[in-house]
């Protein structure tokens, strides 16, 4: 028979030691969040700092460029209000791959990908987005597991410096359907 020595010297059955260890695997997993399904998204974005800056930017140029800066500005609004119009279609599925389906002023894209989850953290990655949009991005999952959070300050900071402007700020938030 094993056994194995605990510090006070009691001998304990090596079997009883794997029982208990056990157990509290099946808790631990218990307590896991199941995200697979289903989960319709809303997508945030701000751009307020970024047309500031073009307009206070161009406020010191020409009358041409003023009239330039100010169509830029209405071309941003534009483009914000029909991506906080989208509609966003995730589904998660068993063995770690996804789907999401996203229509934007009409236009729809299908990406693929896989996505990892450990603790309350979620990792969407390999998406095959043609429209240059993040390849992979981490956010939270709330404690029922009904809702994914994800920042997209980061990835806008990079397309803001690639404009020469300050960065929109942005979210995107998935609710199980």
């Amino acid at each position: 028979m094993s056994s194995s020595v605990v510090p006070e010297g009691i001998y304990v059955p090596m079997k009883k030691i794997l029982f208990a260890l056990s157990i509290l695997a099946l808790s631990m997993a218990a307590l896991a969040v199941d995200v697979t399904g289903k989960y319709n998204g809303k997508l945030s974005i701000d751009a307020t700092a970024m047309k500031k800056g073009m307009v206070s930017k161009a406020a010191k140029g020409t009358d041409a460029e003023k009239k330039q800066a100010q169509q830029i500005v209405t071309a941003i609004d534009q483009q914000v209000k029909a991506a906080n119009a989208s509609v966003l279609k995730l589904e998660l599925k068993k063995g770690g791959t996804l789907t999401l389906v996203q229509t934007i002023a009409g236009k729809t894209e299908t990406d693929s990908g896989k996505w990892t989850l450990k603790g309350d953290t979620i990792t969407l990655s390999n998406l095959t987005s043609k429209g240059g949009g993040p390849k992979t991005i981490t956010g939270k999952v709330s404690k029922d597991g009904k809702t994914l959070s994800f920042s997209l300050d980061e990835e806008m900071k990079k397309q803001g410096a690639a404009m020469g402007a300050p960065a929109p700020t942005g979210s995107l938030t998935f609710k199980k359907a």
